[in-house]
């Protein structure tokens, strides 16, 4: 018993610190990757998505525009970046509000991705679409910023992340962390009140840590349950 109570202090301690680590940073130097490299397409609220334009040589680590000729981008188009072999490092800036379905599926050298914890944009609540990191085989480093709240089914399966922090997500979907075989640590939040059951399945090595003032969920011995 007294093993396991450490093992959790544990946890809950990386949490915290992984917690700190993701909040907003209002970074007035942030600089975006050269605008050349994207498509840019109006949506209907007038602002832009975004995708990769054809023949563009992006470079390794690829920060995300904030805007475009004086117009705000908030979205990554569906399947925008799919499949692109390039691409090592990903910051998706605050300001977004939308990561397409598929958007950077089955990218096999993305390592590291930074959602909504920098940049200078307005603080637009963000949604992870579905499969939107889909099979990044490469992925082991995820920083989720506080303003993303929705992370959608398949999200990030087959990642190889180790430890996870949702900040202030409120919902994930199916499979969303599924297949995460190297998942160890999960930290969740108090605003995480909607899980699906199936979230983590095959994740059978993740240990749960639940922030105090969840209504729904709690920890025990590490695993999640309902209250």
């Amino acid at each position: 018993m007294k093993t396991r109570f450490l093992s959790v202090l544990a946890i809950l301690i990386i949490s915290v610190l992984t917690f700190a680590s993701c909040n907003i940073v209002k970074d007035k130097t942030y600089d975006a990757t050269n605008v050349d490299c994207f498509n840019f397409a109006e949506r209907d609220d007038g602002t832009y998505e975004i995708s990769l334009k054809e023949g563009a040589e992006l470079p390794a680590k690829v920060q995300l525009p904030v805007s475009h000729n004086g117009v705000e981008v908030t979205a990554v188009a569906d399947a925008g970046f799919k499949g692109n072999a390039v691409i090592t490092e990903l910051t998706v800036p605050v300001g977004y509000e939308l990561i397409g379905e598929e958007a950077f599926a089955f990218c096999p050298n993305l390592k590291a991705v930074k959602i909504a914890t920098l940049g200078n944009g307005t603080e637009r609540k963000l949604t992870v679409r579905y499969g939107a990191f889909r099979e990044c085989t490469s992925l082991i480093d995820l920083k989720i910023g506080s303003l993303v709240k929705v992370i959608e089914g398949y999200a990030f399966y087959e990642a190889k992340i180790s430890s996870l922090s949702l900040t202030k997500v409120e919902s994930l979907g199916v499979c969303s962390f599924g297949l995460c075989s190297s998942l160890k640590n999960v930290f969740v939040p108090a605003t995480l009140v909607d899980i699906h059951e199936r979230a983590f399945e095959y994740s059978e090595n993740a240990t749960f840590a639940v922030a105090d003032g969840n209504a729904v969920y709690k920890a025990v011995d590490g695993k999640l349950e309902r209250k």
